[in-house]
């Protein structure tokens, strides 16, 4: 029969694909000794490997076929001299040749290339300034932006900053790399937390709201949320009494609510819920 199930088919087409400069990083990572040293050669055991290059698949074929491209892109550009995956299964190793031991991050070459610089130059300094080309670039921008003209020379203007960082001042409002990405951070949790207060606020609107319902509609209407807060520690007969005497208004379902979600913004969650196993039946097993 030609070709997989539509099932491994599916599979085959989903797995990720590490991009070249996070395999870059890995094997930097993976290279270099904690004297400073940077190995020729790397040997890693592809089950090892999986798990540092960031895929979840476990078939070896896919994970092959995952790295084949990076592994390519890094060939080309003269930092790999040498890689192959040798055996099968779980007894199958990535084996790596370095072609240098300063050879540069290919995603940064590029980015140079980009800006104008030449391929020799833009290779050297990527590998000599791997920590402030994206500062130089961002520089670049700020120049360009602050000329009526433009720039003439971008790429000239870009390698002797990052040659001479002493012959350039830069502005008082000038912004980092590193110093966006920690901005943009702060910006993105400030978010998560204001996201979170308003839809704190809409669920205590919605129980203040419910409060005035009657015993059924309240527990109709906090059921689900409920049984998500309790379903790991109640069992079935502690369930079915605690749906009998909500129905009945003996325990109020929006007024458990609250406790429940009050307990769980304080760690007490447990605490509580023994509280509520001794209430719904003391002759029911609390566990």
């Amino acid at each position: 029969m030609i070709g997989g199930s539509p099932d491994q088919d599916a599979e085959d087409n989903s797995v990720e694909q590490p991009p070249a400069r996070a395999l870059y990083r890995t094997l930097q990572a993976h290279r270099r000794q904690d004297d400073g040293q940077m190995l020729r050669e790397l040997q890693v055991p592809l089950t090892e490997w999986r798990q540092a290059t960031g895929l979840t698949t476990d078939r070896s074929d896919l994970v092959r076929r995952a790295l084949a491209s990076a592994h390519e892109e890094l060939l080309a550009n003269h930092y790999l001299e040498r890689a192959v995956i040798e055996g099968r299964g779980k007894q199958a190793v990535a084996q790596y040749t370095f072609a240098d031991t300063h050879a540069a991050d290919p995603a940064l070459v590029r980015l140079l290339r980009q800006a104008g610089v030449t391929v020799a130059r833009a290779t050297a300094l990527a590998g000599q300034h791997p920590e402030r080309v994206e500062e130089a670039l961002r520089f670049l921008e700020l120049r360009q932006r602050a000329a009526q003209g433009g720039v003439r020379n971008p790429g000239g203007l870009v390698a002797d900053f990052l040659e001479h960082p002493a012959k350039y001042d830069l502005p008082a409002d000038f912004v980092t790399p590193e110093r966006q990405r920690q901005e943009r951070a702060s910006q993105v949790r400030e978010q998560k937390l204001s996201a979170e207060r308003e839809a704190q606020a809409q669920a205590e609107a919605q129980l203040d709201h419910l409060g005035e319902a009657s015993p059924g509609e309240q527990w109709t209407a906090q059921r689900a949320t409920l049984q998500m807060l309790l379903k790991k520690h109640l069992n079935a007969a502690q369930w079915s009494q605690l749906e009998h005497l909500a129905q009945r208004g003996e325990i109020g379902a929006v007024a458990l609510t609250r406790e429940l979600l009050e307990a769980t913004a304080r760690s007490a969650l447990l605490e509580q819920i023994g509280q509520l196993k001794r209430r719904l039946n003391p002759l029911l097993p609390v566990e």
